[in-house]
This record gives structure tokens, sequence and C-alpha cells, in this order.
């Protein structure tokens, strides 16, 4: 179940924000796949920026997308072979 702020609902890529743009903390950790354990080391650590509503955490969909765009690209494991056997035959 998505937690729903504000009493008018935008829907943003399947999930339900508010009308400000903002979402709590269940609604980001379940459309970015983490826990609440991690959501808290990305905040103490300065990659993740949330505002505070009262008792409620907010993240603004802006500081969302920014934070997923600083996650590493993943690599094809073929891709990373060739690059691994790429750096040893410069090293050789």
């Amino acid at each position: 179940m998505i937690e729903i702020i504000a009493r008018e609902q935008d829907v943003d890529a399947g999930f339900v924000t508010n009308m400000d743009g903002a979402l709590t903390v269940r609604t980001f950790c379940d459309r970015y796949s983490i826990g609440r354990t991690a959501f808290y080391e990305e905040i103490n650590s300065g990659r993740l920026i949330a505002k505070k509503r009262g008792s409620k955490i907010l993240v603004p969909l802006v500081n969302a997308r920014a934070w997923l765009e600083t996650l590493p690209n993943l690599e094809s494991r073929t891709r990373a072979a060739t690059l691994k056997s790429q750096a040893a035959e410069v090293a050789a």
C-alpha cells in the first residue's frame, strides 16, 4: 500500500505522489527497492536530500531522481570481461 500525504493525488510513473512532487519514506523505498535502513544511510551520507514536514519525512522527486542518477551504471559481464582482458594486455 502506498502512503498518501496530500488530499489531491498525482500519479507519477505508476506511483502515487502528492501534488508537491514528494515521496514518503515508504513510497521512496518501494519505488527504488531499498530498505529503510539503506534509505537512512543514504540520508546520513548526504547522497540523498530529504525534507521534514512535522513528523513526516519527504523526498522531493527532483532529489529522488538526482540520487538515482548518482548510482553507478550496471555493466554487462561481457563488457566487464572485455575491459578486464584489455587492461591485462596493457599491463603485460
